[in-house]
């Protein structure tokens, strides 16, 4: 592989670090999370949920979890964040082909290895595996966390992060994930009674 190509790759790649998360710019966050910020804490925690749950006794391909962990929002270099509410307004899988059609633009210069990236990415998407699960349960505890910092700082209107049900142990089968999501919800509790004061 030319070396050109790699850094055509990469520069796209950047765009992430300057692609704000937009659902929090819609709830009033002034200086919103970039996609790059949430994708490195999302990396974080699957491997600390690979790990744990490793030495729980689950067999878990901690580099394969990495991987998807890493590539799991590549797509938005093009597609940009699509917040959750904005994917009702479009047809029945239309954003999963653009993300689809824009990861494949993404991996173009990267000839095969680009091709072994759309497996795997793939896999995380259709969530096959058990590496897949564990990576969209670092997503969803990820997002948590993050609504749980920006009420700390006085945001409020982020409700309708706690509404939507996140049953962790839908995604991995282990008691780990629902006290984490059970913590995490906690937490939001304490702050909305602090804030009531």
């Amino acid at each position: 592989m030319e070396a050109n190509k790699i850094i055509e790759f990469l520069e796209e790649l950047g765009k992430l670090k300057l692609l704000p998360r937009t659902g929090w710019l819609m709830r009033g966050v002034r200086s919103p999370e970039s996609v790059a910020d949430h994708s490195f804490r999302v990396i974080a925690i699957s491997m600390v949920l690979a790990d744990a749950l490793k030495e729980r006794g689950m067999t878990v391909d901690v580099e394969r979890v990495m991987r998807l962990a890493i590539m799991h929002d590549w797509a938005e270099t093009l597609t940009t964040d699509l917040p959750h509410v904005t994917h009702s307004l479009f047809s029945k899988g239309a954003v999963e082909r653009a993300e689809a059609r824009a990861f494949d633009h993404l991996i173009l210069p990267l000839g095969a290895i680009g091709q072994h990236y759309k497996t795997l990415w793939q896999e995380y998407e259709a969530r096959t595996s058990l590496e897949a699960r564990i990576v969209k349960a670092a997503d969803l505890i990820e997002l948590m966390l993050q609504a749980c910092e920006y009420e700390k700082q006085g945001i409020r209107n982020l409700e309708d992060f706690w509404e939507r049900e996140l049953n962790l142990n839908e995604l991995v089968d282990d008691e780990l994930l629902g006290a984490l999501a059970e913590h995490l919800r906690r937490s939001h509790t304490d702050i909305t009674e602090q804030s009531k004061f």
